[in-house]
């Protein structure tokens, strides 16, 4: 996957959790999003992304 859709869900995470909750929480809660998401198959790591792409504000 290309290190720029890479940032785009990284980016729409952290803007997510940093709704919620604050400092370390927010690195928690990242690590433990990288966690999940490294487990998806390629092909739900797309469809992911789609979503992402589709309902970020960027």
């Amino acid at each position: 996957m290309p290190h720029k859709d890479i940032g785009v869900m990284l980016r729409q995470a952290h803007s997510t959790f940093s709704d919620d909750f604050q400092g370390e929480e927010i690195q928690d809660m990242m690590e433990q999003w990288v966690d999940n998401v490294c487990r998806l198959s390629e092909r739900d790591m797309r469809d992911l992304l789609s979503l992402v792409k589709e309902f970020s504000l960027d």
